[in-house]
Protein backbone atom coordinates (compact mmCIF):
# COMPACT_ATOMS: atom_id res chain seq x y z
CA UNK A 1 0.00 0.00 0.00
CA UNK A 2 1.72 3.37 -1.04
CA UNK A 3 0.79 7.12 -0.26
CA UNK A 4 1.33 9.98 -0.77
CA UNK A 5 3.55 12.65 1.44
CA UNK A 6 5.26 15.78 1.05
CA UNK A 7 9.05 15.95 2.68
CA UNK A 8 10.84 19.51 2.97
CA UNK A 9 13.16 20.03 0.54
CA UNK A 10 11.50 17.74 -2.05
CA UNK A 11 10.11 18.81 -5.60
CA UNK A 12 8.03 15.24 -5.79
CA UNK A 13 5.62 13.81 -3.62
CA UNK A 14 7.07 10.24 -2.17
CA UNK A 15 5.26 7.12 -1.98
CA UNK A 16 5.59 5.49 1.13
CA UNK A 17 5.92 1.45 0.58
CA UNK A 18 7.09 -1.61 2.84
CA UNK A 19 8.49 -4.52 1.90
CA UNK A 20 9.74 -7.65 3.89
CA UNK A 21 13.52 -8.08 4.13
CA UNK A 22 15.89 -11.06 4.14
CA UNK A 23 14.39 -11.81 7.44
CA UNK A 24 10.62 -11.41 6.97
CA UNK A 25 11.19 -7.78 8.87
CA UNK A 26 9.28 -4.99 7.35
CA UNK A 27 11.19 -2.58 5.91
CA UNK A 28 9.86 0.57 4.40
CA UNK A 29 11.21 2.81 1.73
CA UNK A 30 9.96 5.71 -0.28
CA UNK A 31 9.25 6.10 -3.42
CA UNK A 32 9.26 8.53 -6.00
CA UNK A 33 9.24 9.79 -9.83
CA UNK A 34 7.49 8.51 -12.56
CA UNK A 35 5.35 5.14 -11.05
CA UNK A 36 5.68 3.58 -14.03
CA UNK A 37 9.21 3.78 -14.81
CA UNK A 38 11.96 1.49 -13.95
CA UNK A 39 13.49 2.61 -10.69
CA UNK A 40 16.98 3.62 -9.49
CA UNK A 41 17.66 2.27 -5.98
CA UNK A 42 19.32 4.94 -4.10
CA UNK A 43 20.78 4.41 -0.72
CA UNK A 44 21.63 7.02 2.01
CA UNK A 45 24.44 7.78 4.24
CA UNK A 46 25.67 9.18 7.58
CA UNK A 47 25.49 6.24 8.26
CA UNK A 48 22.21 6.13 8.92
CA UNK A 49 20.49 9.28 8.34
CA UNK A 50 16.91 9.35 7.36
CA UNK A 51 17.01 9.99 3.07
CA UNK A 52 15.09 12.56 3.37
CA UNK A 53 18.26 14.46 3.01
CA UNK A 54 18.63 13.15 -0.43
CA UNK A 55 15.78 14.56 -2.06
CA UNK A 56 14.66 14.02 -5.10
CA UNK A 57 19.24 14.26 -6.28
CA UNK A 58 18.29 17.23 -8.35
CA UNK A 59 16.55 15.00 -11.13
CA UNK A 60 13.12 15.91 -10.44
CA UNK A 61 10.70 14.01 -12.39
CA UNK A 62 12.86 12.85 -14.76
CA UNK A 63 13.79 9.54 -13.14
CA UNK A 64 11.86 7.18 -10.67
CA UNK A 65 14.15 7.17 -7.37
CA UNK A 66 13.56 4.26 -4.71
CA UNK A 67 15.14 5.09 -1.23
CA UNK A 68 15.41 2.42 1.60
CA UNK A 69 15.08 3.61 4.96
CA UNK A 70 17.35 1.33 6.55
CA UNK A 71 17.37 -0.98 9.63
CA UNK A 72 16.31 1.38 12.36
CA UNK A 73 16.22 4.60 10.10
CA UNK A 74 12.83 6.25 9.96
CA UNK A 75 9.66 3.56 9.32
CA UNK A 76 12.03 0.92 9.21
CA UNK A 77 12.43 -0.93 12.66
CA UNK A 78 16.48 -2.05 14.21
CA UNK A 79 15.39 -5.97 13.66
CA UNK A 80 17.90 -8.72 14.94
CA UNK A 81 21.28 -7.14 15.27
CA UNK A 82 23.03 -10.02 13.08
CA UNK A 83 20.90 -8.61 10.44
CA UNK A 84 21.76 -4.57 10.96
CA UNK A 85 25.69 -4.20 9.09
CA UNK A 86 25.98 -3.05 5.60
CA UNK A 87 27.10 -6.05 4.36
CA UNK A 88 23.85 -7.74 5.92
CA UNK A 89 21.52 -5.32 4.69
CA UNK A 90 22.49 -5.88 0.89
CA UNK A 91 20.43 -8.79 1.34
CA UNK A 92 17.41 -6.71 2.22
CA UNK A 93 18.40 -4.75 -0.85
CA UNK A 94 17.89 -8.01 -2.72
CA UNK A 95 14.67 -8.59 -1.48
CA UNK A 96 13.58 -4.95 -1.91
CA UNK A 97 14.18 -5.18 -5.87
CA UNK A 98 12.35 -8.38 -5.92
CA UNK A 99 9.56 -7.23 -4.45
CA UNK A 100 10.06 -3.98 -6.93
CA UNK A 101 9.97 -6.53 -9.77
CA UNK A 102 13.70 -5.18 -10.89
CA UNK A 103 15.91 -7.64 -12.54
CA UNK A 104 18.72 -4.97 -12.39
CA UNK A 105 19.42 -1.31 -11.64
CA UNK A 106 21.00 1.31 -11.28
CA UNK A 107 22.45 1.36 -7.95
CA UNK A 108 23.33 4.79 -5.98
CA UNK A 109 25.17 4.98 -2.76
CA UNK A 110 25.40 8.43 -1.22
CA UNK A 111 28.79 9.09 1.42
CA UNK A 112 28.31 5.78 3.82
CA UNK A 113 25.82 4.22 2.22
CA UNK A 114 28.70 3.50 -0.77
CA UNK A 115 29.52 0.52 1.54
CA UNK A 116 25.86 -0.95 1.45
CA UNK A 117 25.66 -0.40 -2.66
CA UNK A 118 29.14 -1.66 -2.51
CA UNK A 119 28.19 -4.83 -0.54
CA UNK A 120 25.13 -5.77 -3.04
CA UNK A 121 27.43 -4.95 -5.59
CA UNK A 122 29.88 -7.86 -4.71
CA UNK A 123 27.06 -10.59 -4.15
CA UNK A 124 24.45 -9.72 -6.74
CA UNK A 125 26.37 -8.04 -9.13
CA UNK A 126 23.59 -9.41 -11.80
CA UNK A 127 21.09 -7.34 -9.96
CA UNK A 128 23.33 -4.14 -10.51
CA UNK A 129 23.54 -2.46 -14.11
CA UNK A 130 25.43 0.73 -12.83
CA UNK A 131 27.12 1.47 -9.48
CA UNK A 132 26.94 5.00 -8.94
CA UNK A 133 29.16 6.70 -5.40
CA UNK A 134 28.58 9.96 -4.58
CA UNK A 135 31.08 11.00 -2.13
CA UNK A 136 32.26 8.09 -0.68
CA UNK A 137 33.84 8.41 2.63
CA UNK A 138 37.54 8.31 2.96
CA UNK A 139 38.01 5.78 5.04
CA UNK A 140 37.07 2.71 1.87
CA UNK A 141 40.44 2.78 1.56
CA UNK A 142 43.55 2.83 3.22
CA UNK A 143 45.25 6.26 1.62
CA UNK A 144 45.70 9.08 3.96
CA UNK A 145 43.32 12.26 3.93
CA UNK A 146 45.29 14.81 1.85
CA UNK A 147 43.06 17.72 2.08
CA UNK A 148 44.72 19.27 4.88
CA UNK A 149 45.87 22.49 4.09
CA UNK A 150 42.12 23.48 2.73
CA UNK A 151 40.81 22.19 5.97
CA UNK A 152 42.98 24.91 7.96
CA UNK A 153 42.55 27.43 5.40
CA UNK A 154 38.42 27.14 6.11
CA UNK A 155 38.98 26.93 9.51
CA UNK A 156 40.89 30.01 9.59
CA UNK A 157 38.43 31.91 7.41
CA UNK A 158 35.29 30.44 8.97
CA UNK A 159 34.11 30.72 13.20
CA UNK A 160 31.19 28.38 11.96
CA UNK A 161 33.71 26.06 10.48
CA UNK A 162 36.26 26.37 13.23
CA UNK A 163 33.86 25.60 15.79
CA UNK A 164 32.72 22.51 13.73
CA UNK A 165 36.29 21.09 13.81
CA UNK A 166 36.62 21.40 17.49
CA UNK A 167 33.10 19.34 17.85
CA UNK A 168 34.57 16.86 15.00
CA UNK A 169 37.96 16.45 16.90
CA UNK A 170 35.66 16.03 20.69
CA UNK A 171 33.84 13.26 19.53
CA UNK A 172 29.92 12.66 19.28
CA UNK A 173 27.83 12.02 22.28
CA UNK A 174 26.72 8.89 22.28
CA UNK A 175 23.76 9.53 24.75
CA UNK A 176 21.07 9.20 22.38
CA UNK A 177 19.63 9.70 18.95
CA UNK A 178 18.87 13.75 19.67
CA UNK A 179 22.57 14.15 20.90
CA UNK A 180 24.04 11.97 18.14
CA UNK A 181 22.04 14.28 15.55
CA UNK A 182 22.99 17.22 17.66
CA UNK A 183 26.61 16.64 17.29
CA UNK A 184 26.27 15.56 13.34
CA UNK A 185 24.82 19.25 13.00
CA UNK A 186 27.63 20.73 14.83
CA UNK A 187 29.92 19.32 12.30
CA UNK A 188 27.88 20.01 9.16
CA UNK A 189 30.09 22.95 8.47
CA UNK A 190 32.93 20.56 7.36
CA UNK A 191 30.90 18.73 5.06
CA UNK A 192 29.87 21.79 2.75
CA UNK A 193 32.40 24.28 0.37
CA UNK A 194 30.30 26.77 1.70
CA UNK A 195 28.37 27.36 5.03
CA UNK A 196 26.00 29.42 3.31
CA UNK A 197 21.98 29.24 4.30
CA UNK A 198 21.55 26.69 1.32
CA UNK A 199 23.97 24.48 3.68
CA UNK A 200 22.36 25.41 6.71
CA UNK A 201 18.77 24.35 6.01
CA UNK A 202 20.10 21.21 4.27
CA UNK A 203 22.00 20.47 7.36
CA UNK A 204 18.74 20.41 9.06
CA UNK A 205 17.28 17.76 7.18
CA UNK A 206 17.15 13.79 8.16
CA UNK A 207 17.86 12.97 11.59
CA UNK A 208 20.52 10.10 13.34
CA UNK A 209 19.82 6.51 14.33
CA UNK A 210 22.80 5.66 16.85
CA UNK A 211 21.92 2.30 17.14
CA UNK A 212 21.36 1.96 13.85
CA UNK A 213 24.97 3.95 13.05
CA UNK A 214 26.59 1.02 15.16
CA UNK A 215 25.00 -2.05 14.21
CA UNK A 216 25.95 -0.44 10.36
CA UNK A 217 29.25 0.06 10.59
CA UNK A 218 29.86 -3.53 12.01
CA UNK A 219 30.58 -5.19 9.27
CA UNK A 220 30.86 -3.64 5.29
CA UNK A 221 32.18 -7.00 3.39
CA UNK A 222 34.85 -9.22 2.83
CA UNK A 223 38.45 -7.18 2.80
CA UNK A 224 38.94 -8.33 -1.55
CA UNK A 225 35.45 -6.66 -2.08
CA UNK A 226 36.71 -3.68 -4.49
CA UNK A 227 38.46 -5.94 -6.75
CA UNK A 228 35.82 -8.03 -7.00
CA UNK A 229 33.83 -5.41 -8.30
CA UNK A 230 36.56 -4.69 -10.67
CA UNK A 231 36.82 -8.40 -11.74
CA UNK A 232 32.86 -8.39 -12.53
CA UNK A 233 33.26 -5.46 -14.87
CA UNK A 234 30.44 -3.83 -13.79
CA UNK A 235 30.21 0.02 -14.89
CA UNK A 236 30.77 2.01 -11.63
CA UNK A 237 31.13 5.58 -11.29
CA UNK A 238 32.18 8.21 -8.70
CA UNK A 239 31.38 11.48 -8.56
CA UNK A 240 33.00 13.52 -5.99
CA UNK A 241 33.01 17.48 -4.69
CA UNK A 242 36.81 18.24 -5.08
CA UNK A 243 35.99 20.57 -1.55
CA UNK A 244 34.73 17.28 -0.05
CA UNK A 245 36.55 17.29 3.76
CA UNK A 246 35.10 14.24 4.02
CA UNK A 247 36.13 12.13 1.14
CA UNK A 248 39.58 13.91 -0.22
CA UNK A 249 41.36 13.30 -3.60
CA UNK A 250 43.79 10.86 -3.20
CA UNK A 251 41.32 8.26 -1.13
CA UNK A 252 38.63 9.07 -4.14
CA UNK A 253 41.72 8.19 -6.39
CA UNK A 254 42.72 4.92 -5.32
CA UNK A 255 39.35 3.84 -4.57
CA UNK A 256 38.47 4.64 -8.15
CA UNK A 257 41.52 2.57 -9.19
CA UNK A 258 40.59 -0.27 -6.94
CA UNK A 259 36.84 -0.12 -8.55
CA UNK A 260 37.49 0.38 -11.91
CA UNK A 261 35.56 3.21 -11.98
CA UNK A 262 35.23 6.47 -13.70
CA UNK A 263 35.74 9.46 -11.16
CA UNK A 264 34.42 12.40 -12.03
CA UNK A 265 34.74 15.49 -9.74
CA UNK A 266 32.52 18.24 -8.87
CA UNK A 267 33.93 21.99 -8.31
CA UNK A 268 33.35 23.86 -5.72
CA UNK A 269 31.54 21.42 -3.78
CA UNK A 270 31.58 19.48 -0.67
CA UNK A 271 29.77 16.27 0.54
CA UNK A 272 26.82 17.10 -0.90
CA UNK A 273 27.19 18.53 -4.18
CA UNK A 274 23.41 17.94 -5.59
CA UNK A 275 22.74 20.70 -3.45
CA UNK A 276 25.52 23.03 -3.79
CA UNK A 277 26.55 22.36 -7.91
CA UNK A 278 23.03 21.01 -9.19
CA UNK A 279 24.14 21.95 -12.63
CA UNK A 280 27.45 20.52 -12.53
CA UNK A 281 26.36 17.48 -10.32
CA UNK A 282 23.55 16.82 -12.73
CA UNK A 283 25.95 17.52 -15.64
CA UNK A 284 28.55 14.35 -14.13
CA UNK A 285 25.24 12.30 -13.43
CA UNK A 286 23.56 12.63 -16.84
CA UNK A 287 26.06 10.06 -18.75
CA UNK A 288 24.89 7.55 -15.97
CA UNK A 289 21.28 8.42 -17.12
CA UNK A 290 22.05 7.39 -20.61
CA UNK A 291 23.26 4.06 -19.66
Amino acid sequence: MLSLCQTPGMTLPRRQGLTRGADTTLLAHDDMGPADAEPWLVIGGGACRHPDYLGDLGLGAERRLVLPHLRGVGRSPLGAPEAGSAWAQRLDMVALLDDLDVSSSTVVGHSAGARLAIALAVAAPDRVRHLVLVAPPAGLVGEPFDLVALRESRIRESTAVAEAWTATRAGPDLTDDTTFTTWQRQTAPLAYATWDATARAHARVGDYSLEAARRFLADSGPADRHQVVRDAGLAVTLICGDHDLLSGHRPMEALGTQLGASLRWVRGSGHYPWIEQPAAFAAQLRPCLEA
